[in-house]
């Protein structure tokens, strides 16, 4: 059995979607000049004064990012052009992790000790 969805359902999941990849590329294209690997993460924060409003915030890490509630983490090398998912964490805490893409990313020099 399969679950029917207005065609409107889809437009908007594929259009939050496409919104979410224009905006991790354009904080990629703003680190251009890092020409060390580095994680994004996106992370969603509940507005303590106005329990509705949810404020989303992009941000750049050297270093592997402390996990939060409600985040996405990805590993960059601008050199090499690779960009990997490694991480979602759920409104509950829960992590998913990607192993492949934690796998292929240290294959390409990601997380690696620092000196």
């Amino acid at each position: 059995m399969e679950l029917i969805l207005p065609e409107s359902y889809h437009d908007e999941k594929k259009g939050m979607t496409d919104l979410f990849n224009q905006s991790l590329e354009k904080v990629i294209n703003e680190n251009q000049w890092r020409d060390e690997p580095y994680f994004v993460t996106y992370h969603d924060n509940d507005d303590k004064v106005k329990r509705n409003v949810v404020r989303a915030k992009w941000a750049t890490h050297d270093e592997v990012p402390t996990m939060w509630r409600r985040q996405i983490c990805y590993w960059v090398d601008n050199k090499k052009g690779f960009k990997e998912w490694i991480w979602t964490i759920s409104d509950e805490g829960k992590p998913f992790i990607n192993t492949d893409g934690i796998d292929k990313a240290k294959r390409n020099g990601a997380l690696r000790q620092r000196k």
